[in-house]
């Protein structure tokens, strides 16, 4: 079982979604679950989230590592 929680920079739960199947991929959920961020919004979220986008709001996100080798100290 699984859920994606959005949460403030003072850790307050702020949206949680429904609780679904543990196997199905973090992206796929929030696609499906319809929430906003007010406009200008920063959103920190881990590579479990690859590609996914809220209209007018910054995406935090680390760089993936890449199949087979290392990431650059700069990424």
């Amino acid at each position: 079982m699984k859920n994606n929680v959005l949460a403030n920079l003072l850790c307050k739960v702020l949206f949680p979604t429904d609780t679904v199947e543990g196997k199905r991929h973090d992206k796929n959920l929030a696609d499906e679950t319809e929430y906003t961020l007010p406009p200008g919004s920063k959103l920190a979220q881990d590579t479990g989230f690859q590609g996914f986008k809220l209209d007018q709001v910054a995406i935090l996100q680390s760089k993936k590592k890449p199949k087979g080798n290392a990431l650059s100290d700069l990424e």
